[in-house]
C-alpha cells in the first residue's frame, strides 16, 4: 500500500487504512489463497521496490481444470533499473506452478514489460468499451477534458442536458437506453451459480465457483 502511494501518487507516507485494507483483502482475504501463487515483491537497500499481485483463480479449460496465476498491478519505483525490476517480477510470474496466467488493464509499461517476458496481447480482448447514458453530455465533457476548458461545459453543458433529457422520448421504443422489461426478486447462491455456468458454458475458458467462494 505504501509502494501504491509512492508510484502512483508520488507520495512518501503512510497509505490510509482503506488502501491497506484494499490490498489484504484483494491479495489475501479471498477463498483461494496458496502459499505458491502469492503477490511478489521485488526488495534493495532502499526496502520494497517492486510488486507484482498475483491472484489464483480455479478455472476450466474446455474439460480439464486448471489454475490460473491472474497477474494484476505490476508497481516499481522509479529506480535507476526499474525496467529490470519489472521483468524479473513477470517472469517469476510466469514460470510459477499455474497452468496459465493472465493479465487485463494493463498501463503501457505493463504491457510492454509482459510481451518482452513472452506474453502475447490479445487485441480483442484489450478494449473498453463505453454506453453513454446521456451520449451528448458524455461528448462535451469528453472535449471538456481533452481541451482542459471549463467553458466547454459551462457554455454547452446545459444545452447538451437538456437534449439528452427529451433525446429517449424522440426515438422508438428500440432504442438501446430504453429500459428493457425485466422482473425484480431475491437471488439466492443456487441461482447465481446456475447463472455462471449456464452463461460461461460455450466458452472455452471459464470460472469455477461453489457456494464457498461466492
Amino acid at each position: 500500500a505504501a509502494l501504491h502511494r509512492k508510484v502512483f501518487h508520488g507520495v512518501d507516507r503512510l497509505p490510509s487504512q482503506a488502501l491497506v485494507d484494499y490490498y489484504r483483502e484483494t491479495f489475501f482475504g479471498h477463498p483461494w489463497f496458496r502459499e505458491d501463487l502469492r503477490p511478489l515483491v521485488c526488495e534493495s537497500e532502499q526496502g520494497v521496490v517492486g510488486f507484482l499481485g498475483v491472484i489464483p483463480r480455479p478455472m476450466k479449460l474446455g474439460d480439464r481444470s486448471v489454475w490460473a496465476a491472474i497477474a494484476h498491478r505490476v508497481m516499481v519505483l522509479p529506480v535507476p533499473q526499474r525496467a529490470l525490476v519489472a521483468a524479473r517480477l513477470v517472469r517469476a510470474c510466469l514460470a510459477g506452478p499455474q497452468d496459465l496466467c493472465f493479465s487485463d488493464g494493463a498501463n503501457d509499461f505493463g504491457m510492454k514489460v509482459f510481451k518482452a517476458a513472452g506474453a502475447s496481447m490479445v487485441p480483442h480482448y484489450s478494449m473498453n468499451w463505453i454506453r453513454p447514458l446521456r451520449p451528448l453530455s458524455y461528448a462535451v465533457d469528453v472535449v471538456a477534458r481533452r481541451k482542459r476548458s471549463r467553458a466547454v461545459r459551462a457554455v454547452v453543458g446545459p444545452f447538451a442536458r437538456r437534449v439528452d433529457q427529451v433525446l429517449p422520448r424522440l426515438l422508438s421504443a428500440s432504442a438501446p437506453w430504453n429500459t428493457p422489461a425485466r422482473v425484480s426478486g431475491t437471488l439466492d447462491e443456487a441461482t447465481l451459480l446456475g447463472s455462471i455456468e449456464k452463461f460461461s458454458r460455450a466458452r472455452t475458458l471459464r470460472p469455477v465457483y461453489t457456494q464457498e467462494t461466492l
